[in-house]
């Protein structure tokens, strides 16, 4: 029978468990296959909300691309219309 050995600064690992504590050994964490999972969700639900907020309009009105001055003639002009 054929085994694969992971040979880490010369010495064979053989099975999974040495190789995980070696690999621990080294300073590596334990983390959950679900753990990353969450992660990534989370991080998507933030940066679609994010992207939300920042896109969000209320309403897209027409003095919102005015200059100050147009917008005051144009205030004096409905006003005017209104008397008539």
């Amino acid at each position: 029978m054929l085994k694969e050995y992971l040979v880490v600064d010369g010495y064979n690992i053989i099975n999974a468990w040495a190789e995980q504590l070696l690999i621990l050994c080294y300073g590596a964490a334990r983390v959950s296959t679900r753990e990353p999972q969450e992660d990534v969700l989370e991080m998507k639900k933030s940066m679609d909300k994010e992207f939300i907020n920042e896109n969000l309009v209320d309403k897209n009105l027409l003095e919102h691309g005015l200059a100050p001055n147009i917008l005051i003639k144009l205030e004096k002009l409905r006003r005017n219309n209104d008397k008539a």
